[in-house]
């Protein structure tokens, strides 16, 4: 929800690279997370929430583990990888210092800085 936030804040201020980090940070976390885990491993885990463990004995219970494990820590790694990777254009957007750009972290560097006025600072610019 903050990336979804975040990306229209940076698109009503303009077209710019902070923009495109948010977006492509938005994208990466809700195709290559949300949608790995909804469409990958959620199904594995209602699978394997379906099958009565009770009923198996020790062998059925290692080759069930055995067929399920590795796919589902394919899809885990996956999305590991596009977390971290929305995590770090995210950083790259806040940190970002062009002609163009404002930063959060530029605006705490103002020497005239007032609290009262953080938000109206942000939004005027």
């Amino acid at each position: 929800m903050f990336l979804l936030v975040g990306s229209y804040m940076q698109f009503r201020a303009a077209l710019s690279l902070s923009f495109w980090l948010i977006l492509g940070a938005t994208l990466t976390y809700l195709i290559g997370t949300f949608g790995v885990t909804v469409f990958g491993n959620a199904p594995m885990n209602e699978a394997l929430d379906a099958i009565n463990l009770g009923d198996k004995n020790t062998e059925a219970l290692n080759n069930i583990r055995t067929s399920y494990e590795g796919t589902w820590n394919q899809w885990h790694s996956i999305r590991t990888v596009f977390s971290v990777l929305a995590f770090i254009l995210c950083l790259l957007a806040a940190v970002i210092d062009s002609n163009n750009d404002k930063s959060i972290f530029l605006i705490f560097k103002h020497k005239n800085y007032e609290k009262q006025n953080f938000f109206a600072k942000i939004l005027k610019q």
